[in-house]
């Protein structure tokens, strides 16, 4: 039988002092990222909510049942940037679908650049949405009040609280109750 080996670490900083190294994100930030996507004075207030739970909420440690098997504490917080990453070329490979030949529609996101679109076209038929942040802040902005916060709310943790204030990017899908998508929907968010 093989010995057993177990580390164990401690550390004597604390979750405050860890935010207070924090990352260096601004309130300014969030309102900058609201305005640019012109989103409604609702959507804006929930951005300012969560940047509220940011500041309040303690980084994650290895004492947290969720985080208990991940060590962030060499995370180089001080040194992540928010931007649009740059115009950049999508690797063709990932464009392929995943499921073998199928796919119902493909969604593929650069930060800054119009997305790609492929397929879909009968999902709009059938009142489903397949759609980026932006057009779905333009478009469906019910959709996103409505359901907004139900599968992880924003003040969660501290990672969700900075999602939900500083999130610019992502992909909506919305299928209505009673309607059947057998397709796979493909998403790619190149960044």
């Amino acid at each position: 039988m093989s010995p057993r080996t177990v580390t164990a670490r401690s550390s004597t900083a604390t979750a405050a002092a860890a935010t207070e190294a924090g990352f260096p994100f601004r309130l300014e930030d969030v309102r900058a990222r609201s305005a640019a996507l012109g989103e409604p004075a609702w959507l804006l207030e929930r951005r300012l909510q969560a940047w509220a739970a940011t500041e309040r909420l303690p980084f994650p440690t290895v004492k947290d049942e969720a985080w208990r098997r991940t060590d962030l504490h060499a995370m180089p917080r001080p040194s992540l940037a928010l931007g649009s990453g740059g115009p950049q070329a999508i690797d063709r490979e990932l464009l392929q679908p995943l499921a073998g030949e199928l796919h119902g529609a493909l969604l593929a996101l650069t930060p800054g650049q119009e997305p790609v679109r492929e397929g879909g076209r009968d999902l709009a038929r059938r009142d489903v949405i397949f759609t980026d942040w932006a057009t779905a802040v333009r478009e469906h902005p019910e959709i996103l009040e409505r359901w907004l916060g139900k599968a992880v709310a924003d003040d969660e943790g501290l990672f969700a609280a900075l999602a939900a204030s500083l999130a610019s990017d992502g992909v909506v899908v919305h299928v209505p109750a009673g309607v059947r998508v057998a397709q796979p929907l493909h998403s790619v968010l190149w960044a």
